[in-house]
């Protein structure tokens, strides 16, 4: 047993071992202190303090859905595609998340209105190029965590696909792709 006498003693939880002023300290302390191998920093300006700086919340490496690829409107057609994200949007192709605020028909049938939105934007040469669809409105609500994140599709819906779900949401969001995180997401 490693040095250990053949007598086995029960566990005791940590603030009944510890002496009365101890407890009070690991009260106070983070969850994290007291781990094996951490510390709490001695102050901003420590050498010994790692400077870095967490990316947000969600890893890259995440799959995001795009949809509308298959329809030219709300900016998804330019002078060389008739409809940009049936045109561009294939594997490997690298494309940025920009919020934006665009018009929308409004759902009395009279007019436009203004809304918050995630484009997604073709990227070629450094530079965006074709609005090629956008992510769902439910990303919205995440703030601006994935304005400029760039992402690398990896899957495209299929209509001609046989299995029926697919071409039903094909069908249903009028497009759609599959894409992977490849940029670290923003914190806020």
């Amino acid at each position: 047993m490693c040095g250990v006498s053949g007598r086995m003693e029960a566990k005791r939880p940590l603030e009944e071992a510890a002496p009365p002023a101890t407890a009070s300290k690991l009260a106070k302390q983070s969850p994290a202190v007291g781990l094996i191998g951490t510390s709490p920093p001695k102050s901003k300006n420590d050498p010994m303090v790692p400077a870095v700086r967490p990316i947000g919340v969600r890893p890259m490496g995440m799959v995001l859905e795009i949809v509308g690829t298959a329809r030219g409107d709300r900016g998804r057609s330019c002078g060389d595609h008739t409809i940009c994200g049936l045109e561009v949007v294939q594997e490997d192709v690298v494309v940025r998340l920009r919020r934006e605020q665009i018009l929308v028909p409004n759902k009395l049938g009279k007019g436009e209105k203004e809304e918050t939105a995630y484009t997604v934007n073709w990227v070629t040469d450094g530079r965006d190029s074709c609005r090629v669809g956008f992510l769902p409105r439910a990303y919205v609500a995440q703030g601006g965590m994935f304005d400029g994140v760039l992402c690398q599709v990896v899957g495209v819906g299929n209509e001609d696909d046989n299995i029926k779900n697919e071409w039903a949401k094909v069908r249903r969001v009028c497009g759609y792709a599959r894409v992977q995180v490849i940029s670290p997401l923003n914190s806020g």
